[in-house]
């Protein structure tokens, strides 16, 4: 729900104030294994577009969908157990894939979801 939500947020702001400190993430070798796949997925359909509008687009998706798993990998920490993220800061495999399904049907323009998203996550 919106309050759920705003609940979450506020304890992630406060955490990020009270702890006056960075987090640093980073990808288990499994999610880098996922991303890079992935991104060589993407790379090589980039290839094959002859749209310059959907290339210029779609050249985006990788960023936008590792972006996508830090935020997924922060909203799985639950509101009594916040500061889980900050002894937790490996992104999992579930995770980057959760990332990557999701990425690739948002991310991507309608006409065109269907398959790329059955290109992208397969």
């Amino acid at each position: 729900s919106e309050q759920d939500w705003e609940e979450l947020i506020n304890a992630l702001i406060a955490i990020f104030i009270e702890e006056k400190q960075k987090i640093n993430l980073t990808l288990s070798p499994e999610a880098t294994e996922e991303f890079s796949k992935f991104y060589e997925r993407v790379e090589k359909y980039l290839a094959d577009d002859d749209s310059e509008e959907l290339r210029a687009f779609d050249s985006k998706l990788c960023g936008h969908t590792a972006r996508l798993a830090i935020n997924l990998h922060i909203m799985n920490a639950s509101a009594e157990n916040m500061h889980d993220i900050l002894s937790n800061t490996c992104i999992s495999r579930d995770t980057m894939k959760n990332a990557i399904a999701m990425g690739a049907k948002i991310a991507i323009p309608a006409p065109s979801a269907r398959s790329l998203s059955t290109t992208f996550t397969h």
